[in-house]
């Protein structure tokens, strides 16, 4: 549906509210309304999907996800913990239909419902990086409050780059009440350690604190891979008044990795077990570091039923990288493997911006009406010295490349800058009417304006352009409440994504446009056996239009392709006696580009790359005894292609992960952990049709865990 059509439903659809007189649901009393500024996910003693939770993420209305019309998922700090999520991509790899592989040059490698890369906002604090999510890093999830995902069109909430949803980061933050201090030890193979710490409370009458800290390094299968990762977060929260708060956070990232690896060639269009340790990317004068800085200052301001909200942040990313990082195996006599791609840059990537909105729940010709609007503004600055990347490349034994630096004598160093600034200026509102107390709408418009200038500043062939974008977005759902504890949904959504390489961009580039997306989704959602269960569904189809391609003859960017996805997803959860929760999900896709081309060949009918046709996960944990509980996760990925002509198939796999905990007592425990406990080497992401990023291998790990 175009924007137009969905604004004037919207439109209409807010006039006959108007009209109507039906006894809604009894309001709260102002002062008694859910605070939309909290963070702590609110859920019933024994659900486990938390469909009672509020999402920032989903909605602006603080409205529990059993009443939104869309797919969402919350994953708090106790779940990050008992499913063994350290890093972003091991918490997605849990969720209904995501697919997530580790990769350095970016905070994830992610697909969903059929779409992957930028089609996926990440955010932080509802925070989004803008353009693309090459631009973010990994975070251990120790001082994150809990992880929400978006499933599907995002364009509401978040603008362009959420076709395929939106997943958000919420920091732990400061309470008036005293908070323990949480404590994390482990270790585990490869010389994997693992430390962090957090408390916060009450400084004064009015003013309190949190901070969280914590140090994650380790190595790799692969050979002189190691990693570093050092995340402290602070935060103080002055109560002026009982109407009025601030809070000012500060974090920082410091992120360091040797030899990076960046992927496996595959032989014959497949995985040969005798690559897997070999780093291809061993020179010596590897750098891959990265330095990430958020301060955010947000108000809260209550006046009766209204809250105004008001978040200023500044985000800083310094990084500076030397690697190799494509690889492709070459028969012949003797066998090699050509590394190309060397890359000499570093990113100086400033990002500012304020969002102001209001928020108010009250009677609107007598129904219960909840409603948000807003301002946003955002500046981004993305500065990058970098040295030539193309027509050069090194043959190399495949099982013992040389350590030899590509850099001297082969790259003229940073001789060439790319400048982009790109400014976004957003109005968004959203709507909750409820008809009666079976019956509710939600509803809501965002109108963005992107604007892009771009510099190539070598001075021997200077180039710049800038190009402007006007996307309007929105979602129209409704929901009914069929019996005590069960709703159905039906929405409509709207999306928009730019280029994936949008600070990246070339002279050729310049007729890149906005993809546009259309989403149709309904869904039922569940809780049953008196709390102790919970279930979701959910059916979809997605169409993406406007998708960019090089014309083979001219070599200038044509955004004419189109792709689309329909499938079903699945969530379940269940306590069917005490001491036993069976957790697990599934999801069935199909995905195809419609209409897209490259270098003359057209791909139309084709399955995009990375999308496997299922994905499924199933969790069991028992507590035998008070002190001690077992359990394990099973995990099945679908087979999917390598690429777009889809003659790379890559197989189907299937891991399981086992744990035990031992409680010393209430706050205290100890968990042994194994992970891909049959050690099965699979490709989790195809960079491209001639080299993967595989899985990794069997693990162990040891980790205390505390609250004093």
């Amino acid at each position: 549906m175009k924007s137009r059509h969905l604004s004037t439903l919207i439109a209409a659809l807010f006039s006959a509210g108007a009209s109507l007189t039906a006894q809604a649901q009894t309001q709260p009393q102002p002062g008694k309304e859910p605070q939309p500024e909290s963070i702590t996910v609110t859920a019933t003693k024994d659900a486990a999907l938390n469909l009672d939770a509020t999402s920032e993420t989903a909605s602006r209305l603080s409205i529990p996800l059993r009443e939104l019309p869309a797919s969402a998922d919350v994953l708090d700090q106790s779940q990050l913990q008992a499913r063994g999520a350290k890093l972003m991509f091991e918490a997605l790899n849990s969720m209904a239909g995501m697919t997530a592989s580790f990769r350095p040059g970016s905070s994830v490698a992610m697909q969903g419902r059929g779409f992957a890369e930028n089609a996926f906002g990440i955010l932080y604090d509802g925070i989004r990086v803008a353009s693309t999510n090459a631009a973010m890093r990994t975070y251990d999830s120790f001082a994150f409050d809990r992880i929400e995902v978006l499933r599907g069109a995002a364009g509401l909430t978040h603008g362009e780059g959420s076709i395929g949803g939106a997943i958000n980061h919420v920091r732990k933050q400061p309470s008036r009440v005293a908070q323990p201090i949480d404590v994390l030890a482990g270790f585990g193979n490869n010389r994997a350690l693992r430390i962090g710490a957090g408390t916060g409370g009450p400084i004064t009458d009015s003013l309190s604190g949190r901070i969280d800290a914590v140090r994650n390094q380790f190595d790799t299968d692969v050979k002189s891979n190691e990693h570093a990762y050092s995340h402290v977060v602070g935060s103080l929260r002055a109560d002026l008044s009982p109407t009025l708060a601030m809070t000012f956070t500060i974090d920082a990232l410091k992120n360091s990795i040797d030899d990076v690896y960046w992927g496996t060639p595959l032989i014959a269009g497949r995985l040969d077990e005798s690559l897997l340790d070999i780093n291809y990317n061993n020179l010596p004068d590897n750098v891959h570091d990265d330095d990430v800085t958020w301060l955010s200052w947000k108000t809260e301001w209550k006046a009766g039923s209204a809250t105004v909200l008001n978040t200023a942040w500044h985000y800083q990313a310094d990084r500076d990288w030397k690697n190799a990082y494509r690889f492709q195996y070459v028969p012949g006599t003797p066998n090699q493997v050509r590394r190309q791609w060397f890359e000499d840059l570093a990113y100086d990537h400033e990002f500012f911006g304020d969002r102001l909105e209001a928020r108010w729940a009250g009677k609107w010709g007598g129904l219960d009406v909840k409603s948000a609007v807003g301002f946003e503004y955002g500046l981004t600055n993305f500065l990058s010295p970098r040295g030539a990347t193309t027509g050069t490349s090194q043959l190399v034994d495949p099982f013992d490349p040389p350590p030899t630096s590509f850099f001297t004598g082969n790259n003229a160093g940073r001789n060439r800058t790319v400048s982009v600034d790109q400014t976004q200026t957003s109005v968004f509102a959203e709507t909750q009417i409820k008809f009666s107390q079976a019956l509710s709408v939600v509803a809501g418009l965002r109108h963005d304006r992107l604007d892009f200038d771009y510099e190539d500043r070598r001075p021997t062939s200077f180039a710049a352009f800038n190009k402007s974008f006007r996307p309007t977005t929105g979602r129209l759902g409704l929901v009914v409440e069929v019996m005590p504890g069960a709703s159905a949904y039906v929405q409509m959504a709207t999306g928009t994504e730019s280029r994936f390489t949008a600070f990246f961009l070339s002279a050729s580039d310049i007729p890149f446009d906005l993809t546009r997306a259309r989403q149709v989704e309904a869904g039922w959602k569940q809780q049953f056996a008196g709390g102790k269960g919970e279930w979701t569904a959910a059916v979809y189809r997605i169409e993406k239009d406007r998708i960019p391609f090089a014309d083979a003859a001219t070599g200038i960017t044509t955004a004419v392709g189109k792709q689309s996805s329909r499938g079903i997803e699945f969530s379940a959860a269940l306590r069917p006696m005490p001491g036993w929760l069976i957790e697990g999900n599934a999801a069935f896709v199909d995905a195809q580009y419609d209409t897209f081309a490259s270098g003359g060949v057209s791909f139309a009918g084709k399955t995009p790359p990375n999308v496997p046709v299922r994905v499924a996960n199933l969790g069991v944990t028992w507590t035998a005894t008070s002190q001690l509980s077992i359990g394990g996760w099973l995990r099945h990925v679908g087979k999917f292609f390598a690429n777009d002509a889809n003659t790379i198939e890559l197989p189907a796999a299937s891991v399981a992960d086992v744990y035990a905990i031992w409680k010393f007592g209430r706050d205290t425990d100890v968990t042994l952990r194994a992970k891909n406990i049959t050690d099965r080497a699979y490709a989790s992401w195809a960079t491209d049709a001639n080299y993967v990023l595989v899985a990794p291998r069997r693990g162990f790990d040891l980790t205390f865990r505390g609250r004093f």
